[in-house]
């Protein structure tokens, strides 16, 4: 992250509640794992991109997802995640959205309202 000029403090994990409803990430299955690795050297195929993911020996059923995703939102809380490049995800738009590249800032990060917002009109289409 210093190599690429990041702010680890820019990056929270955390599930908060515990002491009330023990939710907790192995409570909803969640977890936030590398799932592509760049090399500075490339492949025979000149590849520098590397597909990655955990697998738990234990847990078998705690493997990460691996590569790139392409997140589509079906509507009513139906969200579903396809690896980039899937037949079924192609014909919708992708949830996920590039806001730096090389350094760059290609989108300026939303505000606390409008996050605020956009929760909240989703808490409302679903009925939440």
């Amino acid at each position: 992250m210093i190599k690429d000029v990041l702010c680890a403090s820019n990056i929270i994990f955390g599930v908060g509640g515990n002491l009330a409803q023990k939710i907790d990430r192995d409570t909803e299955r969640f977890a936030m794992k590398a799932s592509e690795q760049k090399f500075l050297v490339s492949d025979v195929n000149g590849k520098k991109w590397t597909d990655v993911r955990q697998v738990c020996k234990e847990t078998p059923g705690k493997q990460s997802k691996k590569g790139r995703f392409h997140i589509v939102d079906f509507g009513k809380g139906n969200v579903k995640c396809f690896p980039e490049g899937d037949l079924e995800a192609i014909t919708h738009p992708n949830m996920l959205e590039t806001y730096t590249k090389d350094g760059s800032i290609l989108r300026v990060l939303d505000n606390i309202d409008t996050v605020r917002d956009r929760v909240n009109k989703s808490r409302r289409e679903l009925n939440i």
